[in-house]
């Protein structure tokens, strides 16, 4: 029979970080998580608002209508 060495000598470990863990009330959300994400949401939205806004500028300005 193979030592112990030999026998995990191919099995790959790899670390994991649970997400998923239940507070004692039973609730799963972390509010910083859920908070950290709201705000980086607000932010691409105002970006993309902005992108937008400068193009329908543009397209006045090549029209004449600003």
């Amino acid at each position: 029979m193979d030592a112990p060495v030999h026998a995990v000598s191919g099995a790959g470990f790899q670390t994991t970080t649970q997400t998923d863990a239940m507070r004692q009330d039973g609730n799963g959300i972390d509010v910083d998580v859920e908070s950290a994400k709201m705000a980086q949401n607000g932010l691409e939205y105002q970006a993309l608002v902005q992108v937008a806004r400068g193009r329908i500028d543009i397209l006045q300005s090549a029209m004449g209508t600003s």
